[in-house]
């Protein structure tokens, strides 16, 4: 797996166990993420948390 991956992997896993976004970059990392694995119910799980943590930055007013 090329370092870039591997780099954008370890960073979701940080913002996943944070569960929070802290900024617009980490919102599309995560966005980006979801849109890989939307339909494929073998990620389902991680589907709902990445929902969670990207509706939670996105109510903040």
């Amino acid at each position: 797996m090329p370092a870039f991956f591997e780099k954008e992997r370890q960073k979701r896993g940080q913002i996943v166990s944070r569960g929070k976004i802290k900024g617009e970059r980490e919102w599309y990392l995560l966005r980006n993420r979801v849109d890989e694995i939307e339909g494929d119910v073998a990620h389902e799980v991680e589907l709902f948390e990445l929902y969670k943590i990207l509706d939670d930055y996105e109510s903040v007013p």
